[in-house]
């Protein structure tokens, strides 16, 4: 995990949030021949806002992963604990076709 994959997605989504409050301040202050382009711009910011907190998510996401992995080594009872329940959760049990129990 490292900055080649994310970037500093955390900076980013500040920045992206900090220019998306920004406009949106403006947006009660403005005058009504501005708001258009500021509409244009929030969206804009929305977007690209959208996009840097999907890629926070995946850091996340990784670094739970990561996490997981490393306690896993280090508690083997515990982590093959809830891999096997995690297996026995993902069986499936009864199926169900055209209103018949197989």
């Amino acid at each position: 995990m490292d900055s080649k994959t994310f970037g500093n997605v955390h900076n980013a989504v500040l920045l992206k949030q900090g220019f998306l409050l920004g406009i949106q301040q403006n947006l009660e202050t403005t005058s009504l021949s501005y708001i258009y382009g500021l509409l244009c711009q929030e969206k804009i910011v929305k977007e690209k806002l959208d996009h840097v907190l999907h890629y926070q998510y995946l850091f996340w996401k990784e670094m739970a992963k990561m996490l997981w992995f490393k306690d896993g080594n280090r508690n083997t009872a515990f982590f093959h604990v809830v891999v096997k329940r995690r297996n026995n959760s993902s069986e499936i049990h009864r199926l169900w076709i055209d209103n018949e129990v197989t």
